[in-house]
């Protein structure tokens, strides 16, 4: 998997493109987590070039979602690949994150 990232004023967006299992979620932890300890607040994943994802890396978005609202910030998904979309939406995650179609549109959700 490869992380690109990309900041919009206060709002941090990282694409992620490939698999994101096992093998690279402590890369994945380490960067997120890293951006949080630093100040980070508003992140977006750009999921458009998504190819899979297991339950091991989708409850740790999960975790990292709860972790960065209780510091008054959030965590949303952008562009959705189609694999990832019907997923969220089979598992009922829709619920849970904010999903917007485009980097953009997840931007101004947190008012830049």
């Amino acid at each position: 998997m490869e992380i690109e990232r990309e900041e919009v004023g206060d709002v941090t967006i990282l694409a992620f493109t490939g698999d994101f299992d096992i093998w690279n979620l402590p890369e994945a932890r380490e960067l997120v987590n890293g951006l949080i300890e630093t100040g980070a607040r508003m992140l977006v994943l750009n999921l458009a070039g998504l190819t899979f994802m297991t339950s091991s890396a989708l409850g740790f978005l999960i975790k990292t979602q709860k972790d960065l609202k209780t510091l008054d910030g959030d965590l949303v998904f952008a562009a959705p690949s189609n694999y990832f979309r019907r997923t969220i939406t089979t598992l009922g995650i829709d619920r849970i994150f904010e999903i917007f179609p485009a980097n953009e549109d997840a931007v101004k959700y947190f008012g830049g």
